[in-house]
């Protein structure tokens, strides 16, 4: 949640995270929501992922950030 509100239950607002085709995320990763995985991408295992990850890219690290492509 982007906006946490600790008061208020039934208002919440949820903006959702996008999967594309081919995905693939390791274990005990963390991805914000509102983030788009496009198709093909990895995510390595305990990356939190902050942004928006590419076709095709590898990504890992806290924060993840682009490693190189897997073509």
């Amino acid at each position: 949640d982007i906006y946490p509100e600790v008061e208020s239950w039934g208002d919440d607002k949820i903006i959702k995270t996008k999967k594309c085709d081919g995905v693939s995320i390791g274990a005990n990763s963390t991805i914000l929501c509102g983030i788009t995985l496009f198709d093909n991408c990895l995510i390595g295992a305990g990356s939190v992922v902050t942004k928006n990850i590419p076709k095709n890219i590898i990504a890992f690290g806290n924060p993840a950030t682009e490693v190189r492509n897997r073509n």
